[in-house]
């Protein structure tokens, strides 16, 4: 379904996903800074959000994209990106980075010992 999350941003998502509480947000995007919006699957396995920064990089939108996308690179296991852009919106260029990531739950793989 077509939804609008904030001002100016309409974006297409299955019909079953909710908005995060604050408290889902706060556990799982440990930042001083909370999305703009924050969507997750009845299953919690898969998740939409929407993050915004001011640009001090001027003209020099590439090299602040590629940092970006080396960070993303560096929390996750695996990542595939379907959109790695610079998109014009209005007089505005934005960064576009939509990636598919998967994670170990490390979790499973390294029980902590219960006394």
């Amino acid at each position: 379904k077509k939804t609008k999350p904030v001002s100016g941003i309409t974006v297409s998502m299955p019909e079953d996903f909710l908005p995060m509480t604050d408290d889902d947000i706060a556990a799982r995007f440990p930042s001083n800074r909370k999305p703009l919006a924050a969507f997750t699957a009845p299953n919690a396995k898969t998740e939409f959000v929407i993050n915004m920064a001011n640009n001090l990089w001027g003209n020099r939108l590439i090299v602040l994209k590629d940092i970006y996308k080396a960070s993303v690179m560096n929390l996750f296991q695996k990542v595939t990106f379907l959109q790695d852009t610079i998109i014009t919106r209005g007089k505005r260029n934005y960064i576009v980075l939509e990636f598919i990531s998967e994670q170990e739950n490390k979790m499973a793989s390294h029980p902590v010992p219960v006394a």
